[in-house]
């Protein structure tokens, strides 16, 4: 820079600060020439400043360290638990770690009801399908099937029907005009060739995930405990409490009407008969219609009274299981608990459907109801059976909407008649082969006239779409039990009816030898399922293994050797199968033969209730009570205790951090250091830790878990839990000053480094850096003297940590160095504190707010302690919201309000406390206009296509500084490393007309930014 003119040496090292603050406008006009240190106000980042200097409320990446420290508290920044789905069961978790370019980790969640799967931002219930020109419903079905089976390409279609509502308008008006015919259609549905697989509708599905319907049955197998350090510190010590678990599954099994049990000795058969109260006339005047819903009341109502006397037994039968402590048994009984409670679900919606036909035959019916004694209040009325009905859940919304609560025959009947190919659907097809003989001729045939009216009606269909939700239920509807992931990324997907393969977006299903032709497994409820490196599948289920090697499969039983014909769990430790049982552990070699391990042999406990391979190639064996640890190259076995619990689930973190599953909690096991035992020999001394529902979990009882690249995913049945990593992150930021003046010695830099801690939140260093060039310095007389360099540098330490999930705070610790005259000394030292707040999902869903008091410290002076300066004390409050996250699509929307409050006074700087009051809130030198107008506002947008790349646009305003900016940038990111560019479009009179408009005296942007560029690099480690 050079400075041709008379000025003196003091005059001199203060020009290039004046200019920064006048050019730059960092505060107010009206603070102008108040504050020094220009670079405490400097913003930084590509990114934040291509969207209008506006990144408060956003702060997830290091940017944050600038704009709100608290973001470094908080994920991606921050090594934290996140929670999803609260208050819904799973059963079963696995991921898939991205492979290639382009392609994105994927976690599949499976629970009682069917299948998830987190794609990184959201969880789908399904795939989106992109209909093509003149396709019908059935072939996009089948896109999805890997076999062309009638039942299992029907329940696709209406899966797909019923999740896009297609053909639901003429669902609900069959519905409506059969119900009056369910008696004499329920042995025809049952008989008829053309009906799917009954769905239970009374069953919530994933997509809702809603406790009130039934997920928390789960919480019969869940106990509360306080989960402690293992080893030294006795871990899990806390005793099993069946009480609890008791407690849950009656909350969830009794009926809410149980102040008015059903009198135990009605009997179905004879009901009008046990009435003494009805005379011989009544009864013969119930007759027809009448004497049929009398009678279809009384049936629903002691089946509902036999479904809730079994509720009770099951969970009488998981208090004693669960005190034995005999795992076998205690998941029999949950299974019974499950499938009573589905019972007493359906029982109730029949006898909502039998009220209704009571409602239609008359008031005879209704008297002849009341005179045996039945209470009909406890179900319709608040609360009832009526008022659940209309609020069960499940893919795709409110299920009331798409299915009437009708009988469940005439719900099957109407989906079979939806389902009809057109040539099927015709009016004599349906009267001659679809409905029942016992009909009158001529009422049938005017039901199938109504029928293929019905059918041909105008409706939404697959025409009216450009694109499809292919729920994961047109394959997996019913409990999932275990899933793995194969070398060839197919999903395995084991549930109580069967197996499913996910491969290539398409399904295909295994089931037992003894229920289909084509099956393939020794039982139909599956128990686990392993892959080898090689690619061979093995399935365990409750009555044997079955093995898939090369595309051929083969059954092995107690009979062939195995210590008890249930598997509880698989693992491959090589080629070389292991099988854990309730009687012992099997090992299964090439050559087919199997050898048994028990307690004698080195097992901690008999039964075997998890297996797991590590990248060492150690066998982990969980039971109750701990581990077992077997090392096959030393031939070793290590015990660890974990007394009062029971191993479900292991998986393995990068790093070789083992992390353990339990009815209690999540213990992580991390070799530690080798020391030299009294008998010489080396031992490992492993660290542990801890993870239960007093400090990350939502519940107890883990009951998958699976690794992730580097973060964990732990299922429980009260939520999937996310253990989200957060990488270092070092950043490089550049940009040169005022392009306008062609000072090219002008430029700005921060450097910075973010440093997750594994307990304590995350640490960051940074450097704010701006350097000022040279001056020539020369005296009153023109005579050169030569030349002083002039810089600003802010050394900041930084630190933000969690208080819970979606709050954290953080603090910024900064030196202040500032150089104005490298050879007269006129330097200056401060310092600042930052403190900063973050709340995510603030009040609304995706809506995040950050406020921060920046530059919290003494004033600065360069020659005197009477010159002083404030710094630029200042007030920082940002938004962020995301309208749009879907897996390739992203839009965030950012806003940024920012103040500095200073004030000057004949006796010195005011403090920055004293500043809040006197410089804004109390200001006698200014109008209260002018303290708004003092505010900067900043507005920006950022679109993310693909987690690849991102188009950014801002804007900033500063009123009285007369600084108006649109800016726009790019960001390209690649594996871990992140480019980003923002530029400055600000020519010289930009938005004068709407200033003028507000002040004539307004010229609008000086234009000396106009051109400016920035550029970041950040890249994790």
């Amino acid at each position: 820079m050079n400075i041709r003119k008379v000025w003196s040496r003091f005059a001199s090292v203060w020009i290039v600060p004046v200019v920064l603050s006048c050019l730059f406008a960092v505060k107010g006009a009206s603070a102008i020439g108040q504050s020094a240190v220009v670079t405490l106000g400097f913003p930084v980042g590509a990114r934040p400043t291509a969207m209008g200097e506006a990144f408060t409320g956003l702060a997830n990446d290091a940017n944050a360290i600038f704009y709100n420290p608290a973001g470094l508290g908080q994920s991606p920044l921050t090594i934290s638990w996140k929670t999803y789905m609260a208050d819904s069961a799973f059963t079963a978790v696995a991921a898939r770690t991205a492979s290639a370019f382009g392609s994105r980790d994927y976690v599949w969640a499976g629970s009682r009801t069917g299948l998830m799967r987190f794609n990184g931002k959201i969880w789908e219930r399904g795939d989106t399908y992109v209909v093509e020109e003149g396709e019908s419903l059935r072939s996009v079905a089948l896109r999805y099937l890997d076999i062309d089976r009638k039942d299992i390409t029907d329940n696709a279609l209406w899966e797909i029907r019923r999740e896009n509502k297609l053909g639901m308008k003429r669902y609900e008006r069959l519905v409506t005009l059969l119900t009056p015919y369910a008696a004499l259609l329920q042995s025809k549905a049952e008989d008829a060739a053309h009906v799917p697989e009954p769905i239970p509708v009374s069953v919530p599905e994933p997509a809702e995930f809603d406790a009130a319907e039934g997920l928390q049955e789960t919480d019969t197998e869940s106990t509360k405990h306080e989960t402690e350090p293992p080893m030294s510190a006795k871990p899990l010590e806390s005793e099993l409490e069946p009480d609890s678990a008791l407690a849950q599954s009656k909350h969830e099994t009794e009926p809410p009407m149980s102040a008015k049990p059903l009198e135990p000795e009605l009997e179905p058969d004879s009901a009008l008969a046990q009435s003494k109260s009805v005379t011989g006339a009544s009864i013969m005047a119930v007759a027809g219609v009448v004497k049929d819903a009398v009678d279809r009341v009384v049936a629903a109502v002691n089946a509902f009274k036999d479904a809730t006397a079994k509720s009770i037994e099951a969970v009488n039968a998981v208090k004693t299981a669960t005190q034995s402590k005999n795992f076998s048994a205690i998941m029999d009984a949950k299974k019974k608990v499950q499938i009573a409670t589905e019972a007493v679900k359906k029982a109730k919606e029949n006898v909502t459907v039998a009220i209704e036909m009571l409602k239609t035959a008359g008031p005879e019916a209704e008297a002849a109801v009341k005179a045996l004694g039945i209470d009909l209040s406890m179900f319709t009325g608040k609360g009832g059976v009526g008022k659940e009905a209309n609020n069960t859940t499940g893919y795709g919304g409110d299920r009331a909407a798409r299915e009437s609560p009708a009988a469940p025959e005439v719900r099957d009947y109407a989906r079979m008649l939806i389902l009809l190919p057109p040539d099927e659907s015709v009016s004599s097809n349906i009267a001659d082969n679809l409905l029942p003989k016992s009909m009158d001729e001529q009422e049938r045939k005017n039901l199938a006239d109504n029928i293929t009216e019905i059918i041909g009606s105008e409706d939404r269909g697959i025409a009216d779409v450009t694109e499809l939700l292919i729920p994961f239920t047109v394959a997996v509807r019913d409990t999932v039990t275990v899933m793995a992931l194969d070398v060839s990324e197919r999903l395995w997907v084991g549930t109580v009816s069967g197996l499913w393969r996910h491969s290539n977006g398409k399904w295909r299903r295994y089931t037992a030898a003894s229920e289909d032709e084509d099956g393939v497994l020794p039982s139909g409820r599956v128990t686990a399922v392993a892959v080898s490196p090689s690619g061979t599948v093995a399935v365990g289920t409750d009555n044997g293994l079955a093995i898939m090697k090369d595309l051929e499969w083969y059954r092995l039983t107690g009979e062939d050797g195995l210590p008890d014909s249930r598997v509880t769990s698989l693992a491959y430790v090589g080629e070389k199968l292991h099988i854990g049982t309730d009687k012992g552990l099997a090992v299964k070699s090439g050559d087919n033969s199997v050898v048994v391990f028990d307690t004698s042999a080195g097992l901690l406990s008999l039964g075997v209730t998890a297996l797991f391979a590590d990248s060492k190639g150690r066998l982990w064996i969980g039971g109750d009570n701990g581990v077992t640890i077997y090392s096959p190259g030393a031939k070793t076995w290590t015990r660890y205790k974990f007394p009062g619990s029971t191993v479900y689930s292991f998986a393995e973190q990068s790093g070789g951090v083992v992390w353990i599953g339990t009815n209690k909690g999540v213990v992580t096991y991390k070799a530690g250091k080798i020391i030299t035992g009294k008998d010489g020999k080396p031992t490992n001394v492993p660290e542990w830790k801890t993870y239960h529902s007093k400090n990350a979990l939502k519940n107890d009882n883990v009951t998958a878990i699976t690794a992730c690249g580097k973060d964990m995913w732990v299922a429980t049945d009260g939520a999937m839990h996310q253990y989200a990593h957060a990488e270092r992150q070092v950043m490089l930021f550049y940009e040169q000053i005022l392009p306008a003046f062609g000072m090219t010695d002008l430029w700005h830099g921060f450097p910075a480094v973010v440093i997750p801690t594994e307990d304590w939140g995350t640490l960051a260093f940074s450097v704010n850096y701006i350097n000022m060039g040279e001056n020539e310095l020369y005296s009153e007389t023109e005579v050169y003297e030569g030349t002083s360099r002039s810089w600003e540098g802010v050394f900041g330490l930084s630190y933000g940590f969690p208080v819970r999930e979606d709050l954290s705070l953080g603090l910024n610790a900064k030196y202040v160095y500032s150089v104005l005259d490298s050879r007269s000394g006129g330097t200056g030292q401060t310092f600042a504190i930052d403190a900063a707040v973050l709340k995510r999902n603030f009040f609304v869903d995706k809506l995040d707010i950050g406020f921060m008091l920046q530059n919290m410290g003494p004033s600065i002076y360069y020659m005197t302690p009477e010159a002083a300066d404030p710094i630029p004390f200042s007030l920082r409050l940002g938004l962020a919201y995301r309208p749009v996250r879907t897996p390739f699509h992203e839009l965030t929307l950012v806003f940024d309000a920012y103040r500095e409050v200073v004030k000057n006074s004949d006796s010195g700087p005011d403090p920055f406390w004293v500043a809040l009051w006197t410089g804004m809130l109390n200001n006698k030198d200014s109008r209260f206009a002018e303290e708004i107008q003092e505010i900067n506002v900043s507005l920006g947008m950022e679109y993310l296509y693909a987690d690849f790349m991102a188009l950014r646009l801002g804007f900033l305003g500063d009123y009285l500084g007369e600084r108006f900016e649109l800016s726009m940038g790019l960001g390209v990111k690649y594996a871990n490393m992140n480019f980003d560019f923002s530029y400055i479009y600000s020519p010289e009179g930009f938005m004068s007309g709407i200033v003028r408009a507000m002040d004539k005296n307004k010229t609008g942007a000086s234009g000396v930014r106009d051109g400016q560029w920035r550029l970041s690099f950040l890249f994790g480690l």
